[in-house]
């Protein structure tokens, strides 16, 4: 019996390993063509599991940054009490959704009758001017409910509270425009409504 301990391979014991090829019995160092190969097969893989996570979050696996053509949606809801929440879409000149920089400028109003005229007029509750938006602002989203649930690329504003408002609704429903002005200067104009 030897000084040395059993069951230890020669890696452990000091001792050097014999040079072999990926496809010999030996148990010695890969050859470089076969790290290499390693190599690419962990970089393929990472690459692939990346894809995948990605589309689980249901995102393209590349988010081109195309410039917008028009505004494609724009969704108010009523979230909670007294506050909403508003998000707008913007499409290419192919229809396909995209993102981009930008500033935004938002109203909200509602119809509302005139006592003094009898006509029904623009009531104007609030307007937000010159909010900065980046194109990291803008995220798939599955939007609608049952049947009509889908995914979206969407920039949210966010949940807006009534008691921002200059003036409080007096209306089952009322409108937001959302104006989406891109970094060379093209703005696209979109509608929605939304009932308080």
């Amino acid at each position: 019996m030897g000084d040395e301990p059993t069951g230890l391979g020669p890696w452990q014991r000091g001792g050097k390993l014999p040079r072999g090829s990926a496809g010999s019995e030996s148990r010695g160092k890969p050859t470089k063509k076969w790290g290499l190969g390693l190599v690419f097969v962990v970089v393929l893989g990472l690459g692939v599991l990346s894809v995948v996570m990605t589309l689980q979050r249901g995102e393209a696996p590349t988010s081109l940054q195309r410039e917008p053509s028009y505004m494609k949606a724009v969704v108010a809801y009523k979230e909670g009490t007294g506050a909403m929440v508003v998000y707008f879409v913007l499409a290419t000149a192919t229809g396909e959704e995209t993102r981009a920089d930008g500033t935004v400028r938002l109203w909200v109003y509602e119809k509302a009758m005139n006592t003094d005229t009898y006509k029904m007029e623009d009531r104007w509750l609030w307007t937000l001017l010159n909010i900065p938006v980046a194109a990291s602002d803008f995220h798939t989203g599955e939007v609608g409910l049952g049947a009509f649930a889908h995914k979206q690329l969407i920039c949210s504003l966010g949940r807006i509270s009534y008691s921002r408002f200059n003036a409080q609704p007096s209306e089952m429903t009322g409108t937001v425009k959302v104006l989406f002005i891109t970094t060379s200067g093209r703005e696209l104009l979109g509608e929605g409504s939304v009932f308080f």
